[in-house]
């Protein structure tokens, strides 16, 4: 863990080792003994879709520093010296990168052995090297991982390559990942002071117990048995029982709401665009969670005078949820330590901050701007029940999840045989196992040919394992959700994403859609042209009138924020070139038959020119975009940005003066370029609550969100009117949700948990039983029986209405 935190590792799930490695190296690992299962099942034997013959199609390495059984079955055996892997891997890393070694021998293996392995693992199609528990024992501790693992990512310039801990005991990875998203840290936590502090050296188990046993006194952190969502009492926690709803959801009886009050909110100045009301002095009645005309005499009152009432925020893209979200808080210490939230402070549950918080700060930030639902856009089928126990944890909000499939190598098959219906059942049986709401797709075809190292750059380039092209997918897929009527279209990540002249990939991708519904993400990120001094300039305004023109499309900003952020996405290419430019720590995590991706740390600077580039085409997208109600205010959370910076986005857009005064702040040779200086436009409050609110419920057909009409949720944000629209938007004066005050001047006041929206959408269309039971057979590391989420792992979930209910 603590190798990883500091340089990141290229890894993937053991269905891409069973699929497509055709070098395995076990290093201090011995499977034979201590995973009698991994070698015939995922790394040895087992015959995968690009290894069909199994062993044959293998050359296995083992290392080790005695004789093990493991040995027997491998092509080649290395015997090292104890305690010399640090400068093992170090002169492996020397070689990989043509550096002369004078040496003859290194820890006890000749130099020429070690070179020649080196070779074999540049020209492997596929290479993984396990390592086992003993490398972290010996001197060195956890820097032998270090080295391994930089040693993985040097590899990366020349061969597909993953290196990979061979776990033992218990279930280390699920502790860690559980850990991770409640606290931001892996192990070694400590909530002496109320909130949790990491420090590997101090506060794990390991470090305690001799000053336990030495009779200091420690703080003891352990998990006991019973409801883990249920935190209100000391003491055992097996007394809590769990009821299981009409829907199926699983609900700890201590948490269960009593009878909502009625409220009426006074004196306020509604802007609810969804009505076409514009700062209108009306009162909004809420009672049993809904708006409702009229609250009754009994009701609770709000003096909304000189404020602003509009519905809870509505954030269509935010990344929140996942295993890569956890990789990025695991990889992001150094990010938590300074930013946390205490139970003494009121909050019911502590947790860490920063740009890739915890669940239950994630929660509560969101309800002290304002916002009520949030949408977690991309997850890989497999990760589905992680993302699914991840949102069970956020506080304070609804939630759904879109699922990814462009990537997916079952897809892939329909599409390269033209079997329609046989696609659009999948997506419907996919989209219900996996409880999704949508369907995203990332870099269509180029995340699956990341595999090998490479990518797509244009919409007619055939993959390599399959005849099918971007277009295909894109169109394909976007054709089998109009088919199940799915409530969003088909939200996409463009090819070509941040690269010079990748404008001209979304304009192709507009073409080629042919009117279809289609919901661009992040356009700031493919906004860019090869033009200028820098062969690198703002095509924002090219992008913009072909979202003028087109009105199938709607787009999600991606809005550049300056300051230190990580990177999160499924474009693996596009991850590890960004390794590559800034010499980050760098995460890579392949998922077997269905997609992948990357985390990188990432810092946006005013003075760079690049990233001056970046911040205006945000700005200019917003700007030049006529209708309001088809470009929707993200930051690709936390990719270009925290959400925290929302109101300060904000003010940007409806103050030209406080516009200019930023861009005044930034690269003076990007500012002489960019077409920001020359706009005029302020966005109004009334245009602020259609990108933030009514539009995107509208976009993801959610009718009861995004207005404050008579039977929408009581979802309701009240902002104090003010001239620095900053502060405005920053500190609610008070934050409803489900008809529930929940903030007040921007502090949370009572916790309260949300809903989460998935689709099942119709099935009967083909007969793919027997296809998904030989795809999980041969090429999956689950059984198809245990694939599917089930709605236990939703929490209070709704069932949104998909097909003909749906328009």
């Amino acid at each position: 863990m603590v190798a990883l935190q500091l340089g990141g590792a290229p890894a993937a799930t053991l269905g891409e080792v069973r699929n497509r490695a055709d070098l395995v190296i076990f290093w201090g690992s011995n499977p034979a003994d201590n995973h009698p299962r991994h070698f015939a099942r995922y790394s040895g034997t087992a015959k995968g879709r690009f290894t069909p013959k199994g062993r044959k199609d293998r050359y296995v390495v083992v290392a080790d520093i005695r004789e093990t059984p493991s040995m027997k079955y491998a092509d080649e055996s290395i015997r090292v010296a104890p305690g010399h892997d640090y400068e093992i891997f170090t002169v492996m890393r020397m070689l990989t990168k043509g550096i002369e070694v004078e040496a003859e021998e290194i820890g006890g293996v000749k130099v020429a052995t070690l070179a020649a392995l080196v070779e074999r693992c540049k020209k492997a199609r596929m290479g993984v090297l396990f390592f086992g528990q003993g490398i972290t024992e010996t001197r060195g501790k956890h820097q032998n991982s270090v080295a391994i693992y930089q040693f993985g990512k040097d590899m990366n310039r020349h061969s597909k390559f993953l290196t990979m801990p061979m776990r033992g005991h218990y279930n280390v990875v699920g502790s860690g990942n559980t850990m991770c998203w409640q606290t931001g840290y892996p192990f070694a936590v400590n909530f002496g002071r109320g909130y949790p502090q990491f420090n590997p050296g101090e506060f794990s188990v390991v470090d305690l117990l001799p000053c336990r046993l030495r009779g200091r006194r420690t703080g003891w952190i352990t998990w006991r048995s019973g409801c883990r969502r249920c935190w209100s009492r000391p003491g055992p926690r097996t007394t809590c029982r769990w009821r299981r709803s009409s829907r199926g959801s699983r609900n700890c009886a201590r948490r269960r709401r009593g009878k909502r009050m009625a409220l009426s909110i006074i004196n306020g100045e509604v802007v609810d665009p969804a009505h076409g009301e514009d700062r209108v002095p009306r009162a909004v009645h809420i009672r049993e969670g809904k708006v409702v005309a009229d609250a009754g005499s009994g009701a609770a009152v709000i003096d909304a005078r000189g404020c602003v009432v509009m519905a809870g925020g509505v954030d269509i893209h935010t990344h929140v949820a996942g295993p890569k979200v956890n990789f990025a808080r695991l990889m992001t210490p150094e990010d938590h330590r300074y930013d946390h939230i205490s139970r003494e402070g009121g909050y019911e549950r502590s947790g860490t901050g920063g740009v890739a918080a915890t669940v239950f700060t994630t929660g509560y930030r969101y309800a002290e701007l304002g916002y009520t639902t949030i949408v977690e856009p991309a997850v890989p089928p497999l990760g589905a029940r992680h993302a699914h126990e991840e949102l069970f944890d956020i506080p304070m909000t609804d939630k759904a999840m879109f699922v990814l499939l462009g990537n997916s190598e079952i897809v892939h098959q329909y599409l390269e045989k033209g079997e329609k219906a046989k696609l659009t059942e999948y997506l419907a049986w996919i989209v219900d196992a996996a409880k999704a709401y949508s369907v995203k797709i990332v870099n269509p075809g180029g995340a699956n040919l990341w595999k090998y190292r490479g990518n797509l750059h244009d919409l007619d380039e055939k993959m390599r394992d399959f005849a099918v092209t971007p277009r295909q997918i894109i169109t394909g897929i976007s054709d089998a959700m109009t088919e199940l009527g799915m409530p969003h279209p088909l939200h996409l990540h463009c090819n070509n994403l941040g690269i010079p002249d990748s404008y001209k990939t979304v304009l192709a991708t507009i073409k080629a859609l042919e009117g279809r519904q289609i919901h661009l993400t992040h356009l700031q990120f493919n906004s860019y042209g090869a033009g200028g001094k820098r062969k690198f300039n703002s095509m924002a305004p090219a992008l913009a009138d072909a979202v003028n023109q087109n009105l199938n499309v709607t787009v999600d900003v991606g809005q550049v924020i300056f300051g230190k952020t990580v990177t999160i996405t499924a474009d693996g290419p596009f991850e590890y070139h960004l390794h590559q430019i800034t010499g980050s720590k760098w995460y890579n995590g392949d998922v077997e038959c269905e997609d992948g991706c990357g985390v990188v740390p990432y810092d946006y600077k005013r003075k760079s020119f690049v990233n001056s580039v970046q911040w205006a085409a945000g700005l200019e997208l917003f700007l030049l975009i006529d209708d309001p109600w088809r470009v929707y205010l993200t930051t690709d959370h936390p990719n270009a940005g925290p959400f925290m910076s929302y109101p300060h986005i904000i003010r940007m857009l409806m103050d030209k003066d406080y516009r200019r005064e930023q861009a005044e702040k930034i690269s003076a040779e990007a500012r002489s370029e960019i077409p920001l200086k020359v706009l005029e436009r302020e966005y109004s409050l009334y245009e602020i609550a259609i990108i933030t609110r009514a539009a995107t419920a509208k976009r993801l057909g959610l009718a009861n969100k995004g207005h404050l009409g008579a039977g929408a949720d009581a979802d309701v944000t009240i902002y104090r009117k003010s001239s620095n629209y900053e502060e405005m938007f920053a500190k609610p004066a008070y934050v409803i949700k489900n008809g529930e005050v929940v903030v007040k001047d921007g502090k949370v006041v009572k916790h309260v948990e949300g809903a989460t929206y998935y689709v099942k959408p119709e099935r009967g269309r083909a007969d793919i039983q027997a296809d998904l039971e030989n795809f999980f057979e041969n090429y999956y590391t689950v059984n198809l029986a245990n694939y599917p989420v089930g709605l236990e792992y939703l929490r209070d979930p709704v069932e949104a209405a998909c097909g003909a209910s749906a328009a």
